[in-house]
């Protein structure tokens, strides 16, 4: 058993987070690519995409990961277990 729930977490979703870590890249280098002038509109909307985009697309992530690792552990019969570990001060 690994010595805290993050590394489980990590441990158990590493996939996942491999793939949006590579598609949140793919979206920064799309938008900031042809971004040389904010003063013109086409610079200006994208910087302004990508200010409201990527915090939305971690939003999306923290939630679909969160409550699908808590759905996980309960339909696999190890919640009780994982949250009756004991933890340090």
């Amino acid at each position: 058993m690994l010595r805290n729930v993050f590394l489980k977490t990590l441990r158990d979703q590493r996939r996942a987070l491999c793939w949006w870590a590579a598609g949140v890249a793919a979206l920064g280098r799309t938008i900031i690519g042809d971004v040389t002038d904010l003063t013109s509109p086409e610079g200006y909307l994208n910087s302004q995409l990508y200010v409201f985009m990527v915090p939305l697309v971690y939003l999306v992530f923290t939630v679909g990961r969160s409550s699908g690792a808590i759905t996980g552990e309960e339909e696999l019969g190890t919640l009780e277990l994982l949250l009756s570990c004991p933890i340090r001060r």
